[in-house]
């Protein structure tokens, strides 16, 4: 308390009782200032139950009460006594609380209709906090059966350019992009695009974008049927597309070629940026040693 400076536990003569909450009249847990451990903004109170459902596993951060009756209440904002517990809580559409009917889901079999009184004339199932869901979030991927085989085998050839240009996407819009001229290659690549992105529930918006990447991509292509260099894929970004989702279908599709810089090179180019050409060569060699070994003595194994 406020200029005492001993708690309670250690009171003179003592330990003393607690005062009540201030707040709440909880005559357990007292923190400071008169508050107890629930009510006291610097305290960490343990997890409780649910003010409502008593459902084990609330905290503070939601006002003691679990993510279900969170909802419950801003769907159903009408507060009265409900006619199976006698508890001043919110009512659903039944006019029954949260916790009646979920004892009267749980008992119910097959698609008989719903007795709230009945199902909790014996007590009620308490269960833990957020813990209800449909699995959806745990339920494994389906396999994906193409995935890693390519479509057919890359030609063998390459056509070599003259004068190799960087091109500017975002000059024209998505349908001034020339056809690709493999139009059986396209099409079995769109499909196989749909059926990647419905095993891994994209959205319609990333599927479309992938689809039109890819398309773009094959347009674009000097030797069609050749793979597809990733550094080619990340032009899209001018055209307004994500690059990560046409990576993925190219990747499983066996049409993708990686040659993107790993991202610790460009990071330890950028360190060494601005030093004397003595030290940058020495910690080059040092670099080129430490990542990719070394076969002769003193021998040294790459670092992972």
């Amino acid at each position: 308390m406020p200029k005492v400076d001993f708690c309670f536990t250690c009171w003179p003569g003592g330990p003393a009782i607690p005062p009540p909450c201030l707040r709440c009249g909880s005559r357990r847990g007292y923190f400071a200032a008169g508050l107890c451990t629930r009510c006291h903004p610097y305290a960490t109170p343990p997890v409780e139950s649910c003010r409502d459902c008593y459902a084990w596993g609330v905290s503070r951060l939601h006002n003691w009460l679990c993510h279900g009756c969170n909802t419950w209440r801003a769907k159903h904002p009408v507060v009265g006594d409900c006619p199976t517990c006698d508890r001043p809580v919110a009512l659903g559409a039944e006019g029954v609380c949260r916790l009646c009917r979920k004892q009267a889901t749980l008992v119910r079999t097959g698609r008989n209709k719903l007795d709230v009184i009945a199902a909790n004339r014996h007590g009620q199932q308490l269960f833990l906090a957020n813990m209800f869901s449909d699995g959806s979030r745990f339920r494994p991927k389906p396999p994906t059966v193409e995935s890693g085989q390519p479509l057919r085998p890359p030609v063998q050839h390459q056509q070599l350019l003259l004068f190799p240009m960087q091109r500017d996407l975002s000059a024209y819009g998505r349908a001034a992009m020339p056809a690709p001229p493999d139009p059986d290659l396209a099409d079995e690549l769109d499909r196989r695009t749909r059926t990647y992105a419905a095993t891994r529930r994209w959205s319609k918006k990333h599927t479309d974008e992938a689809r039109w990447g890819v398309r773009i991509l094959l347009g674009l292509q000097d030797t069609p049927g050749a793979p597809i260099k990733a550094t080619e894929v990340l032009q899209l970004r001018a055209a307004g597309l994500r690059t990560w989702t046409v990576l993925e279908v190219l990747a499983a599709a066996g049409l993708l070629i990686d040659n993107r810089p790993p991202a610790i090179d460009t990071w330890f180019h950028t360190q060494i940026d601005g030093l004397p050409q003595p030290m940058t060569t020495e910690l080059l060699t040092w670099y080129d040693v430490m990542r990719h070994g070394r076969p002769t003595s003193p021998r040294r194994r790459p670092r992972s």
